[in-house]
């Protein structure tokens, strides 16, 4: 394994082909959704029921008898580009998570106890074969042709086909068939394509296996992409599945290129209270009579242990995401090598093996050896622990694909662009829709920033002599940060709250600031301001200087952050900190509020001011002008005539 040099849980080996390296990197500017590969179901009789009773496969069977839900191949696209085949779980910013035996089990109710999926595999004879079995030989091709039709034999007369590798294990007795382990087998496949789709981005890019197994998932788990439900249907007792509760849901509509961008966007978002991690605990489904075979198995959910169906072999590692079942997760979790060499392994690299049983022995033992191999998560989940966990998670893995475009401190960006367009906001004025991943990352960069400048803000001992610039200078920049953050996310923001305006929070005493540190000879406590404020720079020239009847205009020439950037902005000095060294703090003179003019557009119904200038100066009221002599006064001076008559 070659470590990635800035994800070291990444293999280079597959991330030179991954989706999500290409996403982040912005290799491909449009990668389109996967092609969901389904089947028809069989048309249903009621003469399979005792059979397929008997081979186990009842309680799946009954839930897609009536056909399979329109597949979100957008939201199976957006998170399968998370999925990693080094760890076989998702990589998200929740934290890893996984499709368990668990979720096999309480979903499709298939059996995860018994004998590995696997035997031989021969091509030779396989008409022969199938007369034996089902009584009907198909029909040969004609002489002096080949034979292409060796993958699979029709099942019935819609096209579909199944593998005659299957037809050792079906040919055996309807009991027989209840004795493997098929929930195994179904999760190894789709881990395989998982591991596949991931890497694919072609036009005509795919994803096979239990694709019905992947949206129960998600739907389960994750609130993105997840339909309405109506109400449930159940086929009776002792055969309802967990997946019932999905049978009948209104299909989500639209375009699947830009659902899939939205998609993709709210999984980097997504945090780990947004998730369900154990939705099969919820009292809808304690309420429901499940089919025993759901819960038989339970012992094995936290088994490490090799998934096996014929020339398929992955690794099941639930030690990576024991808050799926409630438990402590511990980081680094231990690492189990996935094995290249199994992912390489398929039909057509390896078409002299035929005995895959035989091939595979090694894993077949693992397999069998299964009871050994549990996985005790110990202690239960709890919240502050498992922080600690994706915080080492993050400094490993690629957990977003939609990262910020810009690392420029948010505070130094012009307030006023106008024709200048920061990267993100060029992309989406020439784009088709906005997408909130990149700018919601960089807006928490940035806040994380701002938190680590003020803890090396509030370490400078008090009393020393640069703990007040040191303070004021951190909150000049906290400042036009936050102001500017909110301008980012389009909140039109309220004037400035003057000083002394702020509403004191329940509970503590009003008219009062004051803050304590713990220090090495005790705890120090700072007392509310005592004395005069000191101003700086043009703040102490407006406030000393006499109030000028000039025109405004000199004024509001000098209103504009392009050529004072203190504009807008409440400049804080050393004395204003209500936790300030007692030496400078003050009583603080009243500032004035200018009352903001009332613009409303009543016409439009626009609440916002329509227009952003200075406000007029008001007029002086009319007064009547002086006698200017005999018989000019008003009425009779000039132009106003001579009255009426």
């Amino acid at each position: 394994m070659v470590n990635h040099p800035q994800y070291p849980l990444l293999d280079v080996f597959y991330d030179e082909q991954h989706c999500g390296r290409k996403l982040q990197e912005r290799v491909a500017e449009v990668l389109i959704p996967l092609r969901i590969r389904t089947h028809t179901p069989l048309a249903w009789d009621e003469r399979y029921e005792p059979f397929l009773h008997r081979a186990g496969f009842l309680p799946v069977a009954l839930l897609v008898k009536d056909g399979l839900p329109k597949m979100d191949n957008a939201a199976l696209t957006a998170l399968v580009d998370r999925w990693r085949p080094e760890t076989h779980t998702f990589h998200l910013p929740c934290g890893e998570m996984t499709v368990t035996l668990e979720d096999v089990a309480m979903l499709f109710g298939l059996p995860i106890d018994g004998q590995a999926v696997t035997g031989k595999i021969d091509a030779a004879g396989w008409r022969d074969r199938v007369e034996i079995l089902l009584g009907v030989r198909p029909a040969d091709p004609p002489e002096d042709t080949k034979d292409r039709k060796t993958t699979g034999v029709h099942s019935d007369s819609s096209g579909n086909t199944i593998s005659w590798m299957w037809l050792p294990i079906i040919g055996q007795e309807w009991d027989n068939i209840a004795n493997y382990s098929w929930g195994t087998a179904a999760l190894g496949w789709l881990y395989r394509q998982m591991c596949d789709g991931c890497r694919r981005s072609g036009g005509n890019a795919n994803l096979g296996g239990c694709a019905y197994l992947l949206q129960l998932w998600m739907w389960e788990h994750i609130p993105i992409g997840r339909p309405e439900r109506a109400l449930p249907s159940y086929e009776g007792s002792s055969v309802a599945t967990v997946g019932y509760l999905w049978h009948n849901i209104l299909n989500v509509h639209g375009n699947p290129g830009r659902r899939y961008l939205d998609y993709s966007n709210a999984l980097d978002c997504l945090t780990h209270r947004h998730v369900t991690w154990r939705p099969y605990n919820r009292v809808e489904v304690e309420n429901m009579d499940l089919a025993p075979i759901c819960r038989r198995d339970e012992e094995y959910w936290r088994s490490v242990c090799p998934l096996i169906c014929f020339y398929i072999v992955e690794h099941h590692l639930p030690c990576r995401v024991m808050r799926q079942f409630g438990c402590l997760q511990s980081y680094p979790p231990e690492h189990y090598d996935t094995n290249k060499e199994l992912h390489g392994t398929d039909r057509r690299k390896q078409r002299g093996a035929k005995d895959w049983e035989l091939k595979h022995q090694g894993h077949v033992n693992a397999w069998n050896a299964r009871a050994s191999t549990r996985t005790y998560g110990g202690a239960l989940h709890r919240d502050g622990p498992f922080e600690l966990y994706l915080d080492w998670l993050k400094k490993n893995a690629r957990l977003k694909l939609k990262i910020a475009l810009d690392s420029q401190y948010i505070e130094d960006l012009p307030s006023d662009p106008e024709d200048v367009f920061d990267e993100y906001d060029d992309l989406t004025r020439r784009g088709t829709q906005p997408q909130r991943g990149p700018l919601e990352d960089y807006i928490g960069q940035q806040l994380g920033r701002f938190a680590n400048e003020s803890r090396q803000a509030l370490s400078v001992p008090i009393g020393d002599p640069d703990e007040a610039n040191l303070l004021c200078s951190f909150m000049q920049r906290f400042h036009r940060g936050c102001r500017k953050m909110a301008y980012k996310l389009n909140y039109m923001a309220a004037p400035d709250v003057a000083e002394g305006d702020f509403a004191a929070p329940s509970g503590s005493a009003s008219g009062s600031a004051s803050r304590s540190r713990s220090t090495a000879t005790g705890t120090v406590t700072r007392s509310p301001p005592s004395a005069t404020p000191r101003r700086r720079g043009k703040e102490v020239a407006r406030q000393d200087s006499p109030p000028s009847d000039e025109s405004d205009d000199a004024e509001s020439s000098a209103d504009s952050e392009d050529i004072d950037p203190s504009y807008g902005q409440e400049e804080i000095g050393a004395s204003q900190l209500p936790d300030a060294p007692s030496l400078t703090q003050g009583t603080p003179r009243p500032k004035r509020r200018a009352r903001a003019p009332d613009r409303t557009d009543l016409v439009s119904g626009n609440l916002l001011p329509t227009e952003p200038g200075r406000a007029r100066r008001p007029k002086k009221p009319y007064t009547l002008a002086p006698s200017r002599g005999k018989g000019k006064g008003f009425g009779k001076g000039k132009g106003f005539g001579k009255g009426r008559k």
